[in-house]
């Protein structure tokens, strides 16, 4: 996940990570691939951002099944 990307989260910034899925459509896809990753919505959790997880849920269901290896430790 990019700095952009992390920091939209972060803040729960909806519109920037818009902004960030119309500059790469596949990014999320792209996020989803990967089996252990940090995941804009465990950092839009972690940050108390709830109206950006729901948005995150309702875009990628499947985030809500990703592990956070950093979690994990």
């Amino acid at each position: 996940m990019g700095e952009e990307m992390k920091r939209a989260a972060q803040t729960g910034d909806i519109d920037a990570f818009y902004k960030i899925i119309e500059d790469n459509p596949s990014i999320l896809k792209q996020i989803d691939a990967l089996e252990f990753v940090e995941t804009p919505l465990h950092t839009a959790a972690s940050f108390g951002q709830t109206d950006f997880a729901i948005e995150m849920l309702t875009l990628m269901p499947s985030f809500g099944r990703k592990l956070d290896i950093a979690l994990c430790i």
